[in-house]
């Protein structure tokens, strides 16, 4: 293809003419910068893109391009960071979630005073131990059904993903349903991501059929290994602490000294909160 034709097919575009308007592009620049300039015009007929292009001027006069991702490829960014999708089924497109000024972006969210007080021990004891890379403990979140413990746990995984960490999302029971239909070297793999994804969130503890099988071998290994190399664990449960080791210790044969081995590992993973309120999902 002929050169002046590729130029006026460039600067017929509307975009790349604003472009080139805008950084004050001489001739010269325009040339350089063709091939850049083609494969904005091809993006443009996509519209299945996950990124879209920034385009700046460098202190030497060249053109440079940044690809940036546009909302659907940070949604799919989101989903790639959470892994074992399939033990907890979700809809990862759809997740509550906070921004880093630590503020869940969904109206329909009732806020009582309890969870205000919750954001603002997101924002002040976790965002900002985040940010300087620290570590810190998780949440063990326990009240009533209904009052968005798991929407809240749901936001915070949510924004550990859109930060790029890994993040594992389950439900204790379905673990266990999941973990007795595999084989053992998908066993084996499950387990040892559970034990070392940066953010783990076991939501609805307690309320699954416990046995020695999952008390002592299965839940006791994984966070055990999470407390030794400090990696961050969140809860959410209609019990408190004391209630809880009191429901593992009905399980079928779990003695007392089982069940308080590991909420000895819970208790220094994470700080209790109690959140009260109506049952949301009712109003």
């Amino acid at each position: 293809m002929d050169i002046e034709l590729i130029k006026k097919e460039i600067l017929s575009n509307k975009k790349i003419k604003k472009i080139i308007d805008d950084n004050n592009l001489n001739d010269k620049q325009i040339e350089d910068s063709m091939s850049i300039f083609l494969d904005i015009i091809e993006d443009e007929n996509d519209n299945n893109l996950t990124y879209t292009s920034e385009i700046s001027l460098q202190s030497n006069g060249v053109v440079s391009r940044k690809l940036v991702p546009t909302q659907k490829g940070l949604e799919l960014e989101n989903k790639n960071n959470f892994v074992l999708r399939g033990i907890t089924i979700m809809d990862y497109s759809i997740l509550p979630s906070i921004n880093n000024k630590g503020k869940i972006q969904k109206k329909e969210f009732m806020w009582n005073e309890d969870r205000k007080q919750l954001l603002d021990y997101f924002r002040n004891e976790i965002l900002s131990k985040f940010k300087k890379g620290e570590y810190f403990k998780g949440i063990y979140l326990h009240g009533d059904f209904g009052v968005g413990k798991s929407f809240f746990n749901q936001s915070l995984a949510n924004y550990f993903a859109s930060q790029g960490k890994s993040v594992a999302y389950i439900n204790n029971n379905d673990l266990a349903n999941h973990l007795k239909n595999l084989f053992t070297t998908g066993y084996k793999k499950t387990i040892d991501t559970l034990k070392n994804v940066d953010f783990l969130f076991i939501d609805d503890i307690g309320s699954e059929k416990n046995s020695a099988w999952m008390i002592s071998e299965i839940m006791f290994s994984i966070l055990s290994h999470r407390m030794q190399v400090l990696k961050t664990t969140f809860f959410t449960s209609n019990f408190s602490y004391k209630q809880l080791e009191k429901e593992f210790a009905k399980g079928v044969e779990v003695s007392g000294f089982k069940a308080r081995r590991l909420m000895e590992r819970i208790e220094v993973l994470s700080v209790p909160i109690f959140l009260k309120g109506n049952n949301w999902r009712k109003l």
